[in-house]
């Protein structure tokens, strides 16, 4: 079985590198769907103010959608009305497929959720980091290091 510094010391894996760099680039090229032309979220203009969203043509966008839980983060949705989107000479930038897309949805994130760790192993640290549990851990390492010294 081959160990952990196997392909740094075989030289048929000298230039491994280059090659796991062009397929994470490829990746990246791969999956990445916006274009540098197209618009993206931070083209649109959020203000916290009135939780008001507008698009690069100045449209007035509509929330229809408040504290959304994305992956974690806390997110607000706009929508534009068929009336706004549907004769927008910016639309061929706004939309990756103009012909089939009615309105414009943007989601902005406004920031992250706090999730309470409530698994075992948060308890068991949360009870041995008070000053009881420390107590007991310091007693039953003293009792169990006396009991192997005998």
């Amino acid at each position: 079985m081959a160990d952990r510094g196997y392909r740094q010391r075989d030289p048929a894996f000298s230039d491994y590198e280059r090659h796991k760099e062009r397929s994470r680039e490829d990746k990246r090229r791969r999956y990445t769907r916006t274009r540098s032309d197209r618009f993206t979220v931070k083209d649109f203009n959020y203000d916290k103010s009135t939780d008001s969203c507008r698009c690069p043509a100045v449209h007035l966008l509509y929330q229809y959608g408040k504290d959304i839980n994305i992956n974690g983060f806390i997110g607000i949705r706009f929508r534009a009305g068929k009336r706004l989107c549907a004769p927008c000479p910016l639309r061929e930038r706004c939309f990756t497929t103009p012909q089939s897309t009615e309105t414009k949805q943007v989601t902005i994130i406004i920031g992250r959720i706090e999730q309470k760790k409530d698994t075992p192993i948060e308890r068991m640290k949360w009870k041995f980091d008070t000053s009881y549990g420390r107590f007991v851990t310091r007693r039953e390492l003293l009792s169990s290091s006396r009991c192997s010294a005998i």
